[in-house]
């Protein structure tokens, strides 16, 4: 079965990035297959399932005052179940210390436009909102 590509398109954007930007966990929540992994080799992290995904990305969001996705490039290849994504991420934590990052995400879905994997390539490792529920 082919995935349709804006469907692909809007479930990694609004399913994952803005709902980060807006704290949305329900929202995450339903965006992930139950066993879906993510995976941050540039900081050797490993979340193996969507529970401990959206346990990390509940700490993710209250580690950082203001999480902002923005400028993204999204290439789906919907016959591969796949989308990758190009954007920026800049993160405020509770201290007023700014990151700025230029990252790209490798998603992979199920035939119901639900992401089942997640790889992450970040330009550089973080030390704070990523230890929380890692395998």
């Amino acid at each position: 079965m082919t995935l349709d590509r804006e469907r692909m398109k809007q479930q990694a954007l609004d399913g994952f990035f803005l709902a980060l930007n807006a704290k949305d966990i329900v929202r995450l929540r339903e965006t992930f297959t139950p066993e879906c992994p993510m995976i941050i080799p540039s900081s050797g992290l490993v979340y193996k399932d969507a529970h401990d995904m959206i346990v990390h990305l509940e700490d993710f969001t209250q580690t950082f005052e203001t999480i902002h996705f923005h400028d993204f490039v999204l290439v789906p290849d919907p016959e591969e179940k796949r989308l990758a994504a190009t954007f920026t991420v800049t993160l405020t934590d509770d201290e007023g210390e700014v990151t700025e990052m230029r990252n790209a995400n490798f998603f992979e879905f199920d035939d119901d436009h639900r992401i089942s994997r997640v790889l992450i390539i970040a330009t550089k490792p973080l030390d704070k909102g990523f230890q929380v529920g890692r395998s």
